[in-house]
């Protein structure tokens, strides 16, 4: 049996301290079996190193180092011509593996977000539009070879005919160009977010701008590309000084970078306008490709195509259906390292296996085990109809931690590892956000809803919303029934559930249903602020105790409540 392991390890050799979004996924006979994200394992937030999920994945699969016939490695923040025997990572994998282990270094970031991309979407005549912060180095800057000086990949777009991928436009290549991840984090550091994995609190603020910003957009079209005045290098330590220096060019005094966790209004109209400066950048230029190549859909990758307002702005804007995978930022590479090496290897694009839900599924014995070091805390039985019981415990308005069959792989829960709630209830937002998440007040939490029903609820160009990546708007007449999964201005980042997607979690959300009158359901990861997303059932029991308001907590059969304190012995 041939047995591939594909590493995604964010590094520097001279920052060793950046790393992020780790990640590894395990092939089998041209299968998919599991990947997992680093973070998942270690359970520390955004961990960039690859040695734990590699233990993890090996020890899940019963397979020894020894076993792996190759190991697919990719580029980041590395020179595109490097060679992988100048690599760090390459030295590091050829200590680790066997000697009779082939290693292939890929060495474009961008080229494997585009096959990652592929994977599960491979129809031809497609767009795939790459656009993160920072991926490979193009070219170095001749009194530097740090990544913030260099050229490298920002904004890159392939078209796929169905044979071949081919690079057809790249922009933010220049030197101290600021590309739309580098942008968009800028805005969000101003506005007193902590970095730039605080994008998405950006575009939660957003919305709370209702009429547009009215500031001029720093984009503009010229030679056929999308060029800014904005640099990525005039700036002070903290990179912020561009901003108000612009603004000061175009006769607009903005007031100083903000610092803690009040809001204003001028907080909320900088977010509508970094909103509104991507959305009208990115939408004319590919208007502008759609000129030359007779594309027939998008396909977003990339940490910007995490930006779910973004993405449904594109498609209504451009009539073109807009195709999000379940993880299109650095934490799905290792799925575009299968897809490219099965392409090139045995010319098959979409992977086999590949779903939202690739991590591990954990037995009964050992969901038992747990709980038997915990019988001190809490009190469980197993139920023979927990569909129905969970579904009454939403109906009156518990917050209840679900947690069923393979994790997701991805940033998104959905609905294997989550929260669920009532989304009748209009305080649940609040206390969700305040009490177990700890985060902002105007962050929204999405519907999930049964695909059938998606269209008496919301209006949408097309109903593609399995992973939650795209928003749409509810319309008027039902927003009081949802009131807290929707934002101020109607939109709702919206999951849709099928029989075929996730069928337990159909079942649940149709019992649901039944009881209250609403195909829906509050959906949240199953965490609390600063944590990822759990993993293991030992990671659910140790966050359910962690929080005074998660009422119940359900995995597979058994119903898990806290026991009372007795504080009167």
């Amino acid at each position: 049996m041939s047995k591939v392991l594909a590493i995604h390890n964010s590094f520097f050799t001279d920052v060793n301290e950046f790393t992020s979004d780790g990640n590894v996924s395990l092939m089998i006979d041209g299968k998919l079996i599991n990947s997992i994200a680093t973070e998942r394992v270690t359970r520390n937030k955004y961990d960039g190193s690859f040695i734990s999920s590699v233990e993890t994945i090996l020890e899940r699969n019963s397979l020894q180092l020894t076993e792996i016939d190759t190991v697919l490695l990719c580029g980041f923040g590395k020179h595109i011509d490097e060679k992988k025997e100048e690599i760090d990572i390459y030295r590091q994998i050829k200590n680790i593996f066997s000697r009779n282990t082939e290693i292939i270094y890929y060495p474009s970031h961008h080229e494997v977000h585009a096959w990652c991309g592929l994977a599960e979407n491979s129809e031809a005549n497609s767009l795939i539009a790459v656009i993160d912060n920072s991926g490979s180095i193009l070219k170095y800057d001749s009194n530097s070879t740090n990544l913030e000086h260099a050229s490298v990949e920002q904004t890159s777009y392939y078209f796929w005919d169905g044979e071949k991928l081919e690079l057809v436009a790249r922009d933010h290549n220049d030197f101290e160009d600021l590309g739309y991840g580098r942008f968009y984090s800028k805005v969000t550091r101003y506005i007193g977010f902590d970095s730039y994995h605080d994008a998405g609190k950006t575009m939660g603020l957003a919305p709370i701008h209702l009429e547009s910003s009215m500031f001029p957009n720093p984009y503009i079209e010229k030679d056929n590309r999308e060029v800014t005045e904005l640099s990525h290098i005039k700036q002070d330590i903290e990179g912020l000084q561009d901003l108000s220096y612009w603004f000061n060019k175009q006769g607009i005094n903005i007031p100083q970078p903000f610092s803690g966790n009040k809001f204003s209004s001028y907080q909320a109209r900088l977010a509508k306008w970094a909103q509104e400066t991507i959305e009208q950048s990115i939408i004319r230029r590919i208007k502008k490709l759609k000129e030359n190549y007779d594309f027939e859909r998008i396909i977003m990758i990339g940490g910007v195509a995490l930006n779910s307002v973004l993405n449904e702005a594109i498609e209504n804007q451009l009539e073109l259906p807009v195709i999000i995978p379940s993880s299109p930022g650095d934490s799905g590479l290792s799925i575009g390292l299968l897809a490219k090496y099965n392409f090139t290897k045995y010319g098959k694009t979409k992977l086999a296996g590949y779903s939202a839900y690739l991590g591990f599924e954990y037995t009964d014995d050992e969901v038992v085990n747990v709980l038997s070091k915990y019988e001190e805390q809490l009190e469980y039985h197993n139920s023979n109809e927990v569909i129905q019981d969970t579904a009454r415990l939403l109906n009156s308005n518990k917050i209840v931690s679900w947690y069923q069959g393979r994790s997701e792989f991805g940033p998104r829960a959905l609905g294997n590892r989550s929260i669920l709630a009532n989304p009748s209830n209009p305080w649940m937002k609040e206390i969700i956000n305040n009490e177990i998440k700890c985060r902002e007040w105007f962050r929204p939490f999405a519907p999930s809803i049964l695909k059938e029903k998606l269209s008496e609820y919301f209006t949408s160009f097309s109903n593609d919303f399995d992973y939650m990546m795209k928003t749409a708007q509810t319309k008027k007449d039902k927003a009081s029934l949802i009131p807290s999964v929707i934002h101020n201005d109607y939109s709702a980042r919206v999951q849709t559930v099928t029989k075929e997607n996730c069928p337990l979690y159909y079942q649940l959300i149709h019992a649901f249903y039944e009881l209250s009158g609403l195909p829906i359901v509050l959906n949240t990861s199953f965490n609390l602020g600063g944590m990822p997303l759990v993993e293991s059932p030992e990671d659910a029991v140790n966050c359910f105790l962690s929080s005074d308001y998660i009422d119940v907590l359900v995995i597979h059969d058994y119903i898990i409540q806290k026991k009372l304190v007795n504080y009167a012995s």
